[in-house]
């Protein structure tokens, strides 16, 4: 476990015997992907995400958000693999999210080129009130 994530964890694991459960649910029981998807929810909507797209957060898109920043961290593909737990590295680069993402995409780039030397023309829609 990286030292960060240990030192976060270290207040739920004190006083626990090592085969207690780290979450739960408030009545004991174990957490399940329905509660864990609740709780994203919740916290997305706290934090200010709109209710309509929280809601369209589920716990794999967690884990494909921190395979593709390991991937744009630049860590091997057969290392990201591994801490993913796949048995292949394909299985590991379709969660690959950088060739969907729209920054560093080659339009933006070249907008941001055109406006760093003020030869962008605003849109239609950037004119409108």
């Amino acid at each position: 476990m990286p030292k960060l994530a240990a030192e976060l964890l270290q207040p739920l694991r004190a006083g626990r015997p090592a085969s207690a459960l780290l979450f739960r649910r408030e009545d004991g029981r174990p957490v399940d992907r329905w509660w864990v998807s609740a709780a994203i929810t919740q916290a997305a909507i706290a934090g200010g995400v709109p209710k309509k797209r929280a809601r369209a957060l589920h716990p794999h898109m967690l884990r494909a958000t921190v395979l593709t920043q390991l991937l744009e961290q630049g860590v091997p593909a057969d290392r990201v693999k591994d801490i993913a737990l796949h048995a292949s590295v394909d299985t590991t680069l379709r969660y690959d999210r950088r060739r969907t993402a729209l920054t560093g995409h080659p339009l933006y780039d070249l907008e941001n080129k055109y406006e760093e030397r003020g030869e962008l023309v605003a849109s239609q829609s950037d004119d409108a009130p």
